[in-house]
C-alpha cells in the first residue's frame, strides 16, 4: 500500500512540474484590451517567453504551435528588478514577456516584435501572399515557395529548389535574370547558388554585380558584372598569420602546375591577425590555368615575402567552388562581353 502511495505522490508532483513548465491557465477575457496575433510569418521557428514573472522561468513556444493564436496584454508586472508583460492567448496559456530595454520612453520587451495587431496581421498576410505569386524572370519551373515578414515588410524568401534569400538579394537576384534568357542557364545559377558558399551582390553606387565565394581561402576567384555591356573573373590571394610576411610573389602550385605573379604590390590589415592580399584581373591564360586545378587534391599558395616564405593549402572544397564559379563564367559569357 505505501508502495503504491509513494507512486501516486511521485505521479502528482510529476503532473504537476508538467504544467508549472507548460505555463499557467486563465480565462480569456479581453474585456476591451487590444488583442494581437502571433505572426505566424516571423522569421523564427519559436519565441521567449517566461512562464512565471520570475527569473529562471524562460522556454520558447514553437511558432508553428501558435502561429495565428489571438492573445492580449493584461498588464505589466513590476518586480524588485524587473518588468514583465503579463500576456493572456485564447487557448488560456499565460505568458510574461521580460523588458530588455530600460531607461527609454518606450521599453521594449523580449519577442514582442512577434506579437502584431490584428490589422498589421492582415498586411502582413497580404504582403506575404503576394510576394509568393512573383514569378522569377526567364524560368518556368523554380518558383516562390514561402516569405517570411513582419510589420517593417518581407524579410526572406524561399524558393521552391530550397535557396532562401534575404528580400534584398532575392530583388538582386530578379534583377540580374532578366539578362539570362536561356531558362537552362538561370537554373545553372539559382542552383548553384542553392549549393550554399557563393554569392551574387549588386554595389549600387559603381553598379556592378559581383558573384563571390564565402569562407577564407588563400585563392578565391569571383565575377565582377559592369550593368549589361561586360563581365571580367579575378582571382585573389590572400595570406593571414601571426606575423607579417611583407608578400611581394606568389605562386599557386598543384601537380607541378603553377600561375604566379612577381613583385605586384600586397594590400595589408592587422586585426586580431595580419592579413595580405592581391587581386589580379584573370586574362585566359590566367583562368585556364585555374580551370586545371583538380578539385580531388588540395592546392598550396607559396608566398614571398621580405620576412620569409610561407605556405597556405587551398582546400578540396575550396577548389570546388572555384571551379563553379568558371562554369557560372562560361555561361555568363553568352551575355556578357570579356
Amino acid at each position: 500500500m505505501k508502495k503504491i502511495l509513494c507512486y501516486l505522490i511521485f505521479f502528482l508532483c510529476f503532473i504537476s512540474f508538467i504544467s508549472e513548465a507548460a505555463g499557467k491557465k486563465e480565462k480569456f477575457k479581453p474585456d476591451g484590451k487590444e488583442l494581437f496575433i502571433i505572426n505566424e510569418y516571423a522569421p523564427v521557428a519559436r519565441i521567449q517567453v517566461h512562464t512565471a514573472p520570475e527569473v529562471g522561468t524562460s522556454k520558447f513556444l514553437p511558432i508553428e504551435k501558435y502561429k495565428g493564436m489571438v492573445g492580449y496584454v493584461d498588464k505589466i508586472i513590476k518586480t524588485n528588478y524587473d518588468s514583465y508583460k503579463k500576456i493572456v492567448l485564447k487557448n488560456g496559456d499565460v505568458f510574461y514577456l521580460d523588458k530588455t530595454s530600460f531607461g527609454t520612453s518606450e521599453p521594449k520587451y523580449e519577442s514582442e516584435e512577434y506579437l502584431i495587431s490584428m490589422g498589421e496581421y492582415e498586411k502582413v498576410k497580404n504582403n506575404v501572399e503576394g510576394t509568393k505569386k512573383i514569378k522569377l524572370h526567364n524560368i518556368s519551373d523554380i518558383s516562390v515557395q514561402a516569405a517570411t515578414a513582419g510589420k517593417d515588410g518581407i524579410y526572406n524568401v524561399t524558393l521552391s529548389n530550397g535557396l532562401t534569400l534575404r528580400w534584398n538579394d532575392f530583388k538582386v537576384l530578379q534583377n540580374f535574370i532578366k539578362n539570362i534568357t536561356d531558362e537552362t542557364d538561370v537554373k545553372l545559377l539559382i542552383n548553384t547558388l542553392k549549393g550554399g558558399g557563393i554569392y551574387l551582390y549588386y554595389d549600387d553606387i559603381d553598379d556592378f554585380y559581383q558573384i563571390s565565394m564565402g569562407g577564407n581561402s588563400p585563392l578565391e576567384l569571383f565575377l565582377k558584372i559592369f550593368g549589361t555591356k561586360k563581365i571580367m573573373p579575378v582571382a585573389k590571394v590572400t595570406y593571414g598569420g601571426s606575423n607579417w610576411v611583407f608578400a611581394d610573389s606568389f605562386v599557386v602550385f598543384q601537380n607541378g602546375k603553377r600561375l604566379s605573379r612577381n613583385n605586384v604590390q600586397f594590400k595589408r590589415d592587422s586585426r586580431s591577425v595580419v592579413v595580405e592580399w592581391y587581386n589580379f584581373a584573370c586574362p585566359k591564360e590566367d583562368l585556364d590555368s585555374i580551370r586545371l586545378l583538380d578539385e580531388n587534391e588540395e592546392a598550396t599558395v607559396r608566398f614571398y615575402g621580405s620576412n620569409y616564405n610561407k605556405d597556405k593549402q587551398v582546400d578540396k572544397e575550396s577548389i570546388k567552388k572555384i571551379k563553379e564559379i568558371i562554369t557560372l563564367y562560361d555561361m555568363l559569357t553568352k551575355y556578357y562581353t570579356i
